[in-house]
């Protein structure tokens, strides 16, 4: 069963950049997955697209680092805060969320980024409470220089903070 590894914020945040720094950590015994969750249009697409994501995790081993989810879906619009607890599903992949809170490329962001950022810390705020997912608020930046080697992805999981 992998570890999951959520990467969550605003556009422009650096989080398909740590991704791809944290797949090169990749290995034969300890493999590291990439999965994009794309901002969908509707509720029912949304929650479609993610039953089918959580289908194929049962088949992977090691971590699977899934840059966005249901929680971006939200904070850009489609209107999923009383069902978050669909994120109950990834509960059985003990998943960690961690926020980018630092917009690096302002090129990225929408004209309403103000609105996404409050419903963005509005979702997350309500996720501890009820599933206890633990979630961590940084940057991409200070989120490198900590897990900067497999040993450091490990001991994310193992310490549900950063080993820093």
């Amino acid at each position: 069963m992998p570890k999951l590894l959520i990467l969550e914020g605003l556009d422009g945040t650096g989080k398909t950049t740590v991704a791809s720094k944290l797949i090169q950590f990749s290995s034969y015994t300890f493999p590291v997955h990439y999965i994009y969750f794309p901002k969908k249009d509707s509720e029912e697409l949304t929650y479609s697209y993610f039953n089918d994501l959580i289908a194929v995790f049962g088949y992977l081993e090691g971590v699977v680092i899934m840059d966005r989810s249901i929680i971006s879906t939200y904070a850009y619009g489609i209107d999923l805060v009383n069902k978050l607890g669909l994120l109950g599903l990834v509960r059985d992949y003990d998943p960690i969320i961690v926020y980018f809170e630092k917009v690096y490329d302002q090129s990225k962001l929408p004209s309403d980024w103000i609105r996404i950022k409050e419903r963005y810390e509005r979702a997350l705020s309500e996720i501890r409470p009820w599933l206890h997912i633990p979630y961590i608020k940084t940057t991409s930046e200070e989120f490198l220089k900590c897990i900067n080697s497999l040993d450091k992805l490990v001991k994310l999981f193992e310490l549900k903070a950063l080993p820093c």
